[in-house]
């Protein structure tokens, strides 16, 4: 019995043992009255994990203000200039939310610790607010904290609440954190999150995030199991020429390419244009781009996989 804890706690050990802290921000910085509701701004980076951009549902069709992501269209229920929570009237729409995905890259793990974020809201605009996850099917809150900032307070229930509306509504209101319970570790896969707003004072009130900050660990394996080994070399693809000096890569993953974004050395993100040419290949057009070492990562509807790439004169 002693042996076989033993060799359980080795294992354990080796799966986890390349571990690093991240903080990554979102700042909308291309958002603009005229983007639609996804965020066209570059997505923040960090090894082994791929941050998709935000995106609006069942709100208005643009956002109405620029850098920093803002809709209307929030369900209606409160009234001006009440700060009495118990005389609102508007609840929670499934239907009506921001959401944004993190997808963690083959051999990580990911443990999530905190997300804070700033909002704002326009003169009518939405007075309660939550986040849920994709662990639960957006069933519940999760645990909601606001800090010293006394203009906001948590309502039983894990609800954000607006709590004074006289306050300037021109200014970023921090504080906002949810702290992730340890359920929230050694996640393999993805993780989806849903912001909804609700019980705005119209239907042109404004709900507005910004700075919106995940802290957390990656952590790198250093061996897998026999099951995780043959997982593991279905989700590798090859690609040549690398080193490529034809301006054209072609890459064979079997599988449907969604996104291929390249890494430089100096962390710049540039998004590739590609073509698919049938039997499972894609070309990739390299033409643009200077000489160099770059890490190479796809998207797919099921994965994301990576691959350093050389590119010559």
């Amino acid at each position: 019995m002693i042996k076989n804890l033993l060799i359980i706690g080795l294992t354990f050990f080796q799966f986890y043992v390349l571990a690093q802290n991240f903080s990554v921000t979102y700042g909308f910085p291309e958002v603009t009255t005229l983007t639609g509701q996804t965020d066209p701004s570059n997505t923040p980076m960090a090894s082994g994990l791929y941050f998709n951009s935000f995106n609006s549902f069942g709100t208005s069709l643009n956002p109405n203000a620029s850098a920093r992501f803002s809709f209307t269209g929030w369900p209606v229920g409160a009234n001006n200039a009440d700060n009495n929570y118990g005389n609102y009237g508007a609840v929670l729409s499934p239907t009506i939310y921001y959401e944004v995905t993190i997808k963690v890259d083959a051999g990580y793990r990911l443990d999530l610790s905190v997300l804070n974020f700033d909002i704002r809201r326009s003169g009518t605009g939405a007075r309660t607010y939550c986040v849920r996850s994709s662990f639960d099917n957006f069933n519940s809150n999760l645990a909601a904290v606001t800090g010293t900032n006394s203009n906001l307070e948590i309502i039983p229930g894990d609800i954000f609440f607006w709590k004074y509306d006289s306050i300037s509504t021109n200014n970023d209101q921090k504080g906002s954190r949810i702290n992730f319970s340890s359920a929230y570790s050694s996640i393999a896969d993805s993780l989806t999150l849903r912001f909804y707003a609700w019980n705005s004072e119209s239907n042109g009130g404004s709900f507005s995030m910004d700075n919106v900050n995940f802290i957390g660990t990656i952590s790198q394996a250093l061996s897998l199991s026999n099951k995780e080994e043959k997982f593991a070399s279905k989700e590798k693809m090859c690609m040549y020429p690398n080193p490529c000096s034809t301006g054209k890569l072609i890459v064979d993953l079997q599988d449907d390419v969604l996104k291929i974004d390249l890494f430089s050395a100096a962390h710049q993100i540039i998004e590739l244009a590609f073509n698919k040419i049938g039997q499972g290949k894609t070309e990739v057009d390299l033409s643009e781009l200077a000489p160099g070492v770059y890490n190479l990562r796809l998207l797919t509807q099921n994965k994301t996989v990576s691959k350093k790439l050389v590119i010559t004169d």
